[in-house]
């Protein structure tokens, strides 16, 4: 659920529920691909509270940063010796994601914290 910051058409922020995120590189890579994404003013997140909060203009569709999730971020998954990546379940919610207070457009804080 997208939350409006201001009432005018100024930019909204939506967070987004990352269960059975726990593949950093995976999660490194996707918040660059939202990043990279024309509208999204910044991109915070972390893998340990398995959320992302992305500040975007209201032209970017919740569905559109879903979708981005689910092609980027998957899940390692150990059965026996063999790690094979599955799908993440990405929702929209209300979380108060509160890691990686950076400034826009920048990706820092280690691996699993933008």
């Amino acid at each position: 659920m997208s939350n409006p910051i201001s009432e005018n058409d100024g930019p909204v922020t939506t967070e987004i529920r990352l269960d059975g995120a726990n593949c950093s590189l995976c999660f490194n890579d996707t918040a660059r691909s939202l990043m990279a994404q024309p509208g999204v003013l910044a991109v915070n997140g972390s893998i340990g509270e398995q959320c992302f909060r992305i500040d975007h203009d209201e032209s970017v569709a919740d569905d559109r940063l879903l979708s981005i999730v689910s092609e980027h971020l998957h899940g390692d998954d150990r059965s026996s010796w063999e790690h094979k990546m599955v799908a993440v379940d990405a929702t929209v919610a209300q979380m108060h994601c509160t890691h990686g207070h950076h400034t826009p457009g920048s990706a820092g804080g280690g691996p699993g914290h933008v």
